[in-house]
């Protein structure tokens, strides 16, 4: 039975990709040691790069492994990932699941600086980000099928959180306060 059950699964269906991205040092970085190194899929700390100070507090980490790791630290490198390839690993299969009728949700992690608006809105030096790209693939598809006959419905949410509050994106700063979203815990 449980054979014939997984033969029905949808691909993605159920499931959380863990994906990392490496951004490029900052302005006030650069001339900062290296301390991760990044092969396939692996994060591994370079203990030997780290400084004294902090070296304790990172003994035995590592290494790491994620479903998708990608490297966005140096342009010239040929494992270079930009917003367009990020898109292609990343939020390709996303669109994928919805269309198929997944839910889906895309979370971005990381402290302030880290290359989270850069990878989902985007910038100059990595191209169009997910978010924009994702919107408009669904778009165009929901489009397409809406010309052979198919109702097609999206929600779609965009919430920040940002210490203890969460915050809709898609309303206008100034009325945060007044939308109200609650945190839930579901069973």
């Amino acid at each position: 039975m449980a054979k014939s059950f997984e033969k029905l699964k949808i691909p993605g269906a159920d499931s959380v990709t863990v994906a990392l991205r490496m951004r490029a040092l900052l302005h006030h970085e650069l001339g900062q040691r290296v301390c991760l190194s990044m092969a396939g899929q692996q994060i591994d700390v370079l203990h030997d790069q780290l400084d004294k100070a902090v070296e304790d507090q990172f003994a035995g980490e590592g290494p790491f492994q994620f479903d998708v790791a990608m490297d966005s630290s140096d342009q010239s490198s040929k494992n270079f990932i930009d917003n367009r390839k990020c898109y292609e690993l990343i939020g390709k299969p996303l669109v994928q699941d919805a269309l198929r009728g997944s839910s889906v949700c895309l979370m971005c992690y990381g402290e302030i600086g880290s290359g989270k608006t850069a990878t989902m809105i985007g910038c100059p030096e990595l191209g169009q980000g997910l978010l924009p790209r994702i919107l408009g693939d669904m778009c165009a598809e929901a489009a397409n099928l809406r010309k052979y006959g198919f109702k097609v419905s999206m929600t779609i949410q965009m919430l920040e959180v940002y210490k203890d509050g969460i915050n809709d994106l898609l309303v206008d700063r100034s009325h945060w306060d007044d939308v109200g979203i609650k945190a839930r815990t579901l069973p």
